[in-house]
Parts: structure tokens; sequence; C-alpha cells
């Protein structure tokens, strides 16, 4: 009688200890969205747009476009969505079916796009797509993301100043 209390009481024990261990082996999962950047092509030659715009589609539901805290905006994982955009709109913009911010040209370029072309090494004249993820949060703490495609065209070889002219 007394080994079938402790053999009863043992598997009590374990039980408990088994079921709280798969109750926190829920993973949180990632929900996706659709990002597009405008504008989606840039070339080096050019000078760096003051703002790029990212749009935010295809929420699934139960998320909306207003569900999105534009707080965690986060692109490439360091740049934040621009809070003081010089136009006489009001950022960020929600429709029914699409969440619009903006993000500032310079930190998007330097800080993202320009060290993945310089650490490639990517020659002059050369279409280089490079993707960006956009993450953040919804108001109820479920984080989200998105990537899009910015096409980046390289220098000609005649305008790149660290190439030496050719011999005569």
């Amino acid at each position: 009688m007394k080994t079938y209390k402790v053999l009863l009481i043992s598997t009590v024990v374990l039980g408990l200890l088994l079921g709280g261990v798969l109750a926190f082996q829920t993973q949180a999962s990632v929900v996706q969205v659709t990002a597009r950047v405008t504008p989606p092509f840039y070339s080096l030659e050019d000078p760096i747009p003051m703002y790029f715009m990212i749009t935010l589609t295809n929420f699934p539901k139960p998320y909306k476009p207003e569900d999105v805290n534009a707080s965690t905006l986060l692109v490439g994982s360091v740049v934040p969505m621009a809070t003081q955009v010089e136009e006489s709109d009001e950022w960020p913009k929600t429709t029914k079916n699409s969440f619009k911010f903006k993000v500032e040209g310079d930190p998007l370029m330097y800080w993202v796009v320009l060290p993945y072309i310089w650490h490639m090494g990517f020659p002059p004249h050369t279409r280089v797509p490079i993707d960006v993820t956009v993450e953040g949060q919804f108001y109820n703490g479920q984080e989200f993301q998105g990537t899009f495609t910015l096409t980046v065209f390289t220098e000609k070889p005649e305008l790149d100043p660290n190439n030496p002219p050719p011999p005569p």
C-alpha cells in the first residue's frame, strides 16, 4: 500500500511537470505581411532621396492596417520610421488595406543598402537587388515582418572615382 501511494504521487508530479513544460513550448510566430518600397529603383549616381515610402499590405485576419504600432517599425533592423516628414500630409497613412510610412533616405542607404553593396564588392554598372526586411508589432504585441526588394544600380566605370584612368 505504501509503494502504491509513492508511485501514484510520483506519477502525478511527473505529469504536472511534463504538462508545464509542454505548456511553455509554444512558439511565437511572426505574422507575414507584404512590403513594397517607393521608389523601387535607385542609382548610386543620383542623389539619395530624402525619403523612401514603405507600404505594408496583405494583413492576415484578424489584423488590420490600423493595428500597426508605428513606434515599433524598423527597416533593415536599424532604420526607424521617419517622425518629422516635412510635408503637409500626415504620416503614417492608414487605409482600409494598407499602412504607409516613410523612412529617411540617408540612414536607409548608409546603414542598410551601401554596407551590403560594399561588402559584396559588386562591379561597376551592375543591378543589385537588395532584400530589406520591415519588422514591427501590432498593438497587441504580436510581431510581423515583410520584405521588399530595392534594386540599386552601381556607378558606371567612368564615373567611379576609385578607378584610375586607363593607360594611354
